[in-house]
């Protein structure tokens, strides 16, 4: 979500040290440029599966370490890159052996795996592998870090000897292990950043005066215009904390409201503030209960039905399935509003329910934002009906994540849905934005 500017580094001492093989390795190093690294010391390697990033680093000078328990991993990455070095062990919270499961090309510790996280028809192999802890392969002078270890990352992180200016995270989903790392990060000292992805994070050690850069980054920089210090916003929707950071950032007030508890868990420990209140509920056009359907990408649980069955229609997310159903206590907009004030902007992001949000509401707000999908556009439509019911109100629209609007100036209705239906790309979505007038 951040614009980051590029800095020049020297790489000819870099060494690497990530743990996962989903690393966006320009991105760590755009980080590290960007917080006033001139030559990390280390960067290095656990978990490298079938698309290990070390290949980026190569050619820069960089001496390369990998660590992965699967053993044709190992072997495969001593192939590709033999300059790298490259040692078969389990990252664990001791020391001796483990028991590994293998599902395509995720390994998992058995003992982490049998929580549930990994159901026994995917589980392809198994193994019995060298274990060990962190610090055995830690030798305090590691600047970036990544960690995607299937729910291991708490592991490093306890045993990690260095203090990486950055670090790249994956937190899964229904994990106990992603609360539990979160915790270890911010007892270090750690700040979130910002997401990639649906459960990358990125956490820094920052300066005061590095909070204050980034208060100038493009998120920052696009909600500055809805909210002051001070006032009061309404997240609806906040998953782990992507824009509740940034309005927090800006010094809002901020009402995060978030059913999964997993989620809810992950914004209650990353952004502890007295600014923040975490209602562990869904929004609705009722209070009480109502079944939310998610999966294993928790950013696009749903409440919704009939969205549900246009993006499989449409293939939007590919082959994704929402098997899992639980139930969720709800409340509206209107009951919010009562219990904590009355919000200078309202976000609104709940995969296809928005229109059943906006109905729990019965009085204008200076400036709300929901989400849209092209596939879903009747839904789009109610909202602003609804919208348009409650008093006088001017739209505008940012298309994917451009943080950008899509007009010079607020226009009417029918002017955003005729955007919208233009769109070129049947998956686009995007958020339209309503200011009371």
């Amino acid at each position: 979500m951040h614009t980051l500017r590029r800095m020049d580094m020297s790489l000819s001492a870099l060494r690497i040290l990530h743990v996962g093989h989903y690393a966006q390795a320009d991105h760590l190093l755009r980080m590290w440029g960007e917080l006033g690294g001139k030559d990390p010391r280390t960067v290095a390697e656990v978990g490298v599966g079938n698309e290990s990033f070390l290949v980026s680093f190569v050619h820069t000078g960089a001496r390369l370490m990998a660590v992965d328990a699967h053993m044709p991993f190992v072997e495969a990455l001593r192939k590709k890159i033999p300059t790298a070095t490259v040692h078969h062990c389990a990252v664990s919270d001791r020391k001796g052996t483990e028991e590994l499961v293998v599902a395509g090309d995720s390994t998992n510790i058995e003992r982490i795996a049998s929580t549930g996280y990994l159901p026994e028809s995917k589980i392809t192999g198994t193994a019995t592998v060298p274990a060990d802890l962190f610090s055995a392969f830690d030798d305090g002078t590691i600047d970036v870090l990544n960690i995607d270890c299937e729910g291991s990352e708490p592991f490093v992180l306890a045993h990690m000897v260095s203090r990486p200016k950055v670090i790249m995270i994956e937190l899964l989903p229904d994990l106990p292990s992603s609360p539990e790392s979160v915790r270890l990060l911010r007892d270090m000292g750690y700040v979130h950043l910002h997401d990639i992805g649906s459960f990358t994070h990125v956490f820094a050690q920052l300066t005061p005066e590095q909070v204050r850069m980034y208060t100038t980054s493009a998120a920052h920089r696009f909600y500055s215009r809805f909210m002051d210090d001070g006032d009061l916003c309404f997240d609806i929707g906040a998953n782990a904390g992507n824009r509740t950071r940034t309005f927090l950032g800006l010094g809002a007030s901020v009402v995060a409201v978030e059913p999964q508890p997993h989620c809810a868990q992950i914004l209650r420990d990353t952004y502890a503030s007295n600014k923040l209140s975490v209602i562990g509920k869904a929004v609705s056009d009722v209070c009480g209960t109502a079944t939310l359907h998610t999966g294993f990408h928790d950013t696009i649980a749903s409440m919704s039905d009939s969205w549900l069955d246009a993006v499989k229609g449409s293939r939007r997310f590919g082959q994704h399935t929402w098997p899992v159903s639980i139930d969720v206590e709800t409340t509206t907009l209107d009951t919010l509003i009562k219990e904590h004030g009355v919000p200078k902007f309202i976000k609104i992001d709940v995969e296809g329910f928005e229109y059943n949000v906006l109905k729990g509401l019965s009085q204008p707000i200076a400036n709300i934002s929901f989400e849209f999908t092209p596939e879903h556009i009747e839904d789009t439509v109610k909202c602003m009906q609804h919208l348009e019911s409650l008093g006088p109100v001017e739209f505008n629209a940012s298309i994917g994540e451009s943080m950008v609007m899509h007009n010079d100036e607020y226009t009417s209705s029918a002017s955003i849905l005729k955007l919208i239906a233009q769109l070129a790309d049947g998956r686009a979505f995007g958020d339209v934005y309503a200011r009371a007038i």
